[in-house]
């Protein structure tokens, strides 16, 4: 999603004239051999120029650009003219819809609640069960989804839960119901950036730790056998010696690791 933001900021603010691509959606996004989103089919695509030049086109609006229901943005169908935040609306819905697993039109939204509506109520309190499942396919005891595909650290954990509070948070930035109100596509590619390399430090880590911890776990074990050996040695001590007073056989046993209780 970060490629596809860098390319609507260079379509937006980076070319001679500004171009708003129209039909933005999941379909449109194709990706290579190296899993690098493009954007692609450009029949809608209009040029602002000509739009605000020409006085032909005074009467450009959604009813010319017909798009794709549900991520239309809602002035297209209230005659609003063609916008570079219209693809902004756009982008949000499939940064949504691209997390959640959730189309725009999907049959479990009744009466007035929508996508964005739907994330927005439960980012806070219900991250992970929105969240698509294919995204988060392992489960800890109990239900809860392990949010954590680098490692089982509670550490990692959260930061993988901050980054994908902050990349939804977009999301609903961009889709927001008036044109003006939307996150700036700019400021977007820095956002995405700025989670990613996050991202990327928290997994780095973990990878980089985990040999560590599995030494320290292992070490640990080892403390824990000597130290029941070395207890069972003193209590039967007392209780050698009084055998040894009586003209006992005391067999001698060898000094073997006690395997550590599971709890």
């Amino acid at each position: 999603m970060y490629n596809v933001a860098s390319a609507l900021d260079y379509l937006h603010h980076h070319c001679e004239t500004p171009i708003v691509h129209c039909d933005l959606k999941p379909s449109n996004i194709l990706l290579d051999d190296e899993m690098i989103g493009h954007v692609s089919d450009f029949g809608l695509a209009r040029i602002l120029h000509d739009i605000v030049h020409d006085s032909s086109t005074n009467q450009s609006s959604s009813i010319e650009v017909k798009g794709t229901v549900g991520y239309t943005p809602p002035e297209y169908g209230m005659g609003n003219k063609v916008s570079i935040y219209g693809d902004v609306y756009s982008y949000g819905i499939l940064l949504l819809e691209m997390f959640t697993g959730k189309k725009p039109i999907d049959n479990s939204f009744h009466n007035s609640l929508n996508l964005h509506g739907f994330v927005k109520a439960n980012l806070l309190e219900r991250i992970f069960d929105i969240i698509d499942p294919i995204l988060l396919p392992k489960r800890q005891e109990g239900g809860r989804r392990m949010n954590d595909t680098c490692n089982e650290n509670r550490n990692g954990s959260l930061k993988i839960q901050e980054c994908l509070i902050l990349i939804l948070g977009i999301g609903i930035a961009c889709s927001k119901e008036y044109p003006r109100e939307r996150m700036n596509i700019s400021v977007v590619v820095v956002e995405l950036h700025s989670i990613r390399q996050n991202l990327l430090r928290t997994c780095i880590r973990e990878v980089w730790m985990a040999p560590m911890m599995e030494e320290k776990k292992k070490q640990r074990h080892l403390i824990h056998n000597l130290a029941l050996a070395v207890t069972k040695q003193v209590w039967m001590a007392p209780v050698m010696e009084e055998r040894k007073k009586q003209g006992c056989q005391i067999p001698i046993q060898p000094l073997t690791a006690i395997e550590p209780v599971s709890h």
